[in-house]
């Protein structure tokens, strides 16, 4: 059972379920609702909402994967949401018993099963980390990554990690840490491209072989020779850099490169 703090003295109705609730333009200001994470400040607004279903009193009597359901949220955002709800109980902004977060936590799961998921609780071993990604912030990154799958219950198995870690060097350190925050943040279990400002993807790092023949490319496009010469080159590039994408990266690199010397 949630209960939302002070909450008959911020909404008036003699009615359950009303259309509508007030929301006050003090939120504004408030330094401790500013304080919140992102998913903690929209989760309070949305018990305000649900409680104004169940009782006058700002009382919620359901458990975590009730209230993700009600709330749309998918299946593997209860640990999500979980955080945000003691988050919100540590701002003094809800009450919660035990009854709702224990389904949630080691101590309902029965002891011999808890000894199963804390073994797949750890993290894979054998695992490097890719001397592109060797830095401090990375490192921290990752540790993050691997804490925050094992909450959602989707521990990392090794071939797993090898894959994103793979994937994640040729974003380069800087976006990879990105990337990592933002799954995090929105409580994903893949790790995604980060976007621009303006939308587009941040550009991957570009390999050294692949420079290479974006340097071929720029002189054959100068010196105009015949098709088969680009034809071999993009053979080159299918076969060490993706049948997909080896062509569009070699084009994106040789127009990299000729607006540096631009």
């Amino acid at each position: 059972m949630i209960t939302i703090t002070n909450y008959a003295a911020l909404q008036h109705y003699s009615r359950r379920n009303p259309p509508w609730i007030k929301l006050y333009r003090t939120l504004l200001d408030s330094k401790n609702w500013r304080s919140l994470s992102d998913k903690a400040a929209r989760l309070l607004i949305e018990l305000w909402l649900l409680a104004s279903e169940h009782d006058e009193k700002g009382v919620i009597d359901l458990d975590i994967s009730a209230i993700a359901w009600r709330l749309r949220y998918a299946s593997n955002m209860t640990a999500a949401i979980e955080k945000a709800v003691l988050e919100l109980q540590t701002k003094e902004y809800l009450v919660v018993s035990d009854t709702v977060l224990a389904p949630c936590r080691q101590g309902a799961i029965p002891e011999t099963e808890g000894k199963k998921r804390q073994g797949r609780d750890k993290p894979p071993e054998g695992v490097s980390i890719p001397e592109k990604l060797n830095t401090p912030e990375f490192k921290e990154a990752w540790k993050k990554w691997e804490q925050h799958r094992a909450e959602l219950k989707k521990t990392l198995t090794k071939s797993t990690a090898e894959a994103q870690l793979k994937k994640l060097a040729k974003m380069g350190p800087e976006a990879a840490v990105q990337s990592i925050t933002n799954s995090i943040e929105s409580g994903w279990t893949g790790l995604f491209k980060p976007k621009n400002e303006d939308g587009t993807d941040i550009q991957e790092e570009t390999d050294p072989g692949m420079l290479d023949y974006a340097r071929q490319f720029n002189i054959l496009v100068e010196t105009q020779p015949d098709d088969d010469s680009f034809q071999m080159l993009y053979k080159k590039a299918r076969d060490n850099f993706g049948a997909k994408n080896g062509v569009k990266r070699l084009k994106a690199a040789a127009a990299q490169i000729k607006e540096v010397a631009e």
